[in-house]
């Protein structure tokens, strides 16, 4: 053994002794901040490298963990400062009209984490089971698989959040974002979490060559994926556009508080017409989320003048909000998608599928009608679900799976099972509500990694940015940044071959967590 992997043995010997030194509040005061430095790995920062440090930590803190009950309370504050530092921006909403949800603010800003935070809770409890029978090398492939597991839990249960995973670490690199192509953003997370981990070896007494070994892992594995992603995108060429498909993208970027205001809603609409009567002609208009603040079916002096003020042979597509009464008479409302011929005046509607619990919908209202939350949601209406995905066909168009704002963060489930594929993903969104926070950023940063994972190309429309053109490979070809009014004209580039992950979906990641998991069981045997 050398000096330097000596030295680095006895740092980490000296550093695990001074947080069991720790009183137990500094102790969980530097392990919920560790967990809010590991936010600074997500976009719009995107500080991959900071996993190397922030998860071997966390890891560090289980090892040494007194009872199964103290390891899910080191993994609870660890989640908690995570995603406090990825999603503090979500009470920005509650500002658009404060003096009616002021009172929600610490609730959502401090009560989303807390609940989060259950599932890397489990993850430290886990890890303490896993290793009262193992070894610290066993203990840490069990961590990563465990992460992994934990990660892709979170975004299939209770209607999923699968919201800054750790793939999206790579959100900067683009060649490295290829790899989405064929593992998908959970397989990406799970070989990121992998390589990172791999730098506690150098630290464990296993000796030279296998602690050699297990860093050149952690070097070599981000390396080769951004090496094959830049090999990937050198031979993609220029992109591919269909030559009579012409799309006009339209961000009004109409502030928030003023959207639904009753006085601002001719100006609001005009500007939306305005905006999409351009010198060029454009087969294909499209309006963000909720554009549409009227039902054309209830009032059909809106429809009229969709027709009369934007351009005859287009068709418009547009975010809206429509009701139909069911069988006893009860008006039900949809946040939609709806497809308008504007020569024809015919229709198409596609309603949101995947609603936002509290946000469009209250869970278990039954049982919240008689709490003390009760009096205070009784005004909420509840959104009705569509039955999406969808495959979108209409008035000759080339096909489309519609996706309206968060639907797009869901990966293998952008497209409607069992059905052709489409041409093109379409996400319109309105983020107005968070202003220039990271949420925005985010939540543009997943949706191009839906084009890459399902070879196709995305349009989103987004009412206050950021709307833009993104190819199959990622690229962003236009843009309107966040916070500007403007208009996208470009041609609607074409797919690309559909790679692994189109095809086979998670088989990448459940691999590479079965592999983790058999590492784990090899390496029981204590050293």
């Amino acid at each position: 053994m050398t000096k330097t992997e000596k030295a680095a043995q006895q740092k980490f010997a000296d550093m695990a002794d001074v947080i069991a030194e720790m009183s137990p509040l500094r102790r969980c005061l530097l392990i919920f901040a560790v967990g809010l430095v590991t936010a600074l790995a997500m976009p719009p920062a995107g500080l991959f490298f900071v996993l190397w440090g922030t998860l071997p930590f966390f890891y560090l803190t289980l090892t040494d963990a007194a009872s199964r009950k103290q390891a899910f309370l080191r993994g609870w504050l660890f989640g908690a400062g995570f995603f406090l530092g990825g999603l503090f921006w979500v009470t920005h909403a509650l500002f658009v009209d404060l003096a009616a949800w002021w009172w929600i603010i610490p609730l959502a800003l401090f009560g989303i984490p807390a609940v989060l935070a259950v599932y890397t809770g489990f993850l430290g409890f886990a890890v303490f089971q896993v290793l009262k029978y193992s070894s610290r090398i066993g203990g840490v492939f069990a961590f990563a698989a465990l992460w992994c597991i934990t990660e892709y839990l979170r975004g299939v249960l209770f209607t999923g959040f699968p919201w800054n995973l750790s793939g999206y670490a790579w959100m900067h690199s683009l060649a490295v974002l290829q790899n989405l192509s064929w593992a998908g953003v959970y397989g990406l997370g799970a070989l990121t979490v992998t390589s990172a981990m791999m730098t506690v070896f150098v630290f464990l007494k296993i000796g030279k060559r296998r602690a050699r070994a297990a860093l050149a892992v952690s070097v070599a594995l981000p390396l080769l994926m951004w090496v094959w992603g830049a090999w990937r995108l050198a031979q993609a060429g220029e992109t591919v556009f269909h030559d009579k498909v012409m799309l006009r993208v339209v961000q009004p970027n109409i502030p928030q508080h003023e959207k639904w205001m009753a006085e601002k809603q001719a100006e609001n609409f005009q500007k939306l017409l305005t905006l999409s009567n351009a010198k060029n002609p454009a087969d294909i208009i499209i309006w963000p989320e909720t554009a549409l603040t009227a039902d054309i079916d209830a009032f059909p002096a809106v429809g009229t003048a969709l027709r009369n003020g934007l351009p005859a042979d287009a068709v418009l597509l547009t975010g809206n909000i429509f009701s139909r009464p069911d069988e006893q008479g009860r008006e039900h409302y949809y946040n939609s998608l709806m497809a308008l011929n504007i020569r024809t005046g015919e229709k198409a509607q596609y309603p949101k599928s995947h609603l936002v619990p509290f946000g469009e919908y209250v869970p278990f209202r039954r049982f919240v009608s008689v709490a003390a939350l009760g009096a205070l949601l009784s005004g909420f209406e509840d959104f009705q679900a569509g039955d999406g995905p969808y495959m979108a066909s209409d008035f000759g168009l080339p096909s489309f799976s519609p996706l309206i704002c968060y639907e797009v963060i869901f990966p293998g489930r952008v497209t409607a099972a069992g059905q052709e594929r489409p041409a093109w993903l379409l996400n319109v969104t309105n983020d107005g509500w968070y202003g220039d926070t990271p949420g925005p950023y985010q939540h543009f940063a997943f949706s191009r990694a839906r084009a890459i994972e399902e070879g196709l190309p995305l349009i989103r429309a987004a009412n206050t940015g950021i709307s833009a053109v993104i190819d199959s490979y990622g690229h962003v070809l236009k843009a309107v940044p966040l916070g500007e009014t403007g208009v996208i004209d470009l041609a609607l580039p074409r797919a690309v071959s559909p790679g692994f992950y189109a095809r086979h979906h998670e088989t990448v990641f459940v691999f590479v967590v079965f592999f983790l998991i058999l590492a784990a069981f090899l390496s029981r045997k204590r050293i």
